[in-house]
């Protein structure tokens, strides 16, 4: 499970509960500049065992930056997330050098890019649409669906809008997929290391 555009200080406690409940841990890339706004957010989900990726600091497309651009969008979240967690020993372990363009959109210039600060690029194999404000038993059913074989990458959302659905949606996806047997666990480690792609 992966989950974009936060932290939200209403959305992402709520997930996060949910999360400690089925004993699943995710990935949340954040926006630099809401995990400026939000740090005691960034820091409950380190604390919850969560690991946190990078997602720009403004959403911006990466495809139009120059490399300098670029630099900035990833460094200045890179620091907003480590100046939340700053003076707790461990919790910086759950930052991963994975980072999600906005969007999606990579070029082989934004490969270039990442490549050159030793991040690893994160996607996503089924997009639960959580974003168009659909209901929650669609986003259960767009789950459901992609799952043709193991190690899938899902995408939703704690921040950016009102994600209600996205947290009932979650709450449905984790108990009927811990009832069918699966596992779920960081999509990015420490190292970098994405573990599915």
């Amino acid at each position: 499970l992966t989950f974009d555009d936060g932290p939200s200080p209403t959305w992402t406690p709520q997930i996060l509960d949910l999360l400690k409940r089925y004993h699943a841990v995710a990935t949340f890339f954040e926006l630099g500049n809401a995990a400026a706004t939000y740090p005691e957010t960034v820091k409950a989900l380190a604390e919850g065992g969560q690991t946190l990726g990078n997602h720009s600091y403004n959403h911006s497309n990466f495809t139009e930056l120059d490399y300098g651009g670029f630099y900035q969008q990833v460094s200045s979240t890179n620091w907003a997330l480590r100046n939340a967690l700053a003076g707790v020993d461990g919790l910086s372990d759950q930052i991963t050098p994975c980072v999600r363009p906005p969007y999606g959109a990579v070029d082989e210039k934004v490969y270039s890019y990442i490549a050159q600060i030793s991040f690893s690029p994160a996607f996503w194999t089924i997009d639960t649409l959580d974003w168009k404000g659909i209901s929650e038993s669609s986003i259960l059913k767009n789950v459901k669906d992609g799952l043709s074989y193991p190690n899938k990458v899902v995408l939703m959302h704690d921040g950016g809008e009102n994600r209600e659905n996205t947290v009932k949606g979650l709450g449905l996806v984790l108990h009927d997929l811990s009832l069918a047997g699966y596992r779920f666990e960081p999509l990015c480690t420490k190292d970098g290391q994405i573990i599915y792609r």
